[in-house]
């Protein structure tokens, strides 16, 4: 993990703390974390387009029991932008 992913993480497990200090677990979101870590849009971006490389990836090396709709979907149902 480099400088700035440390950092990140770090920022991510305050702002979490905080949140937890302010509201119930069950009531905080991603969005929450996100917004009060102060993470720059262009980093959940750049998240999110790895990470629908990483699912596509993953239903074309035998997984395709889905279709790509359905795979699609899926994806977008565990994401915000």
């Amino acid at each position: 993990m480099d400088r700035r992913q440390k950092k990140t993480r770090a920022a991510v497990f305050r702002a979490f703390t905080e949140l937890l200090e302010k509201m119930n677990y069950s009531d905080i979101t991603v969005q929450d974390i996100i917004d009060t870590a102060g993470i720059p849009f262009e980093y959940r971006l750049n998240h999110i387009v790895s990470s629908f490389a990483e699912t596509v990836r993953w239903w074309l090396t035998g997984h395709n029991s889905y279709t790509p709709e359905e795979i699609s979907r899926f994806f977008f149902e565990s994401v915000e932008i």
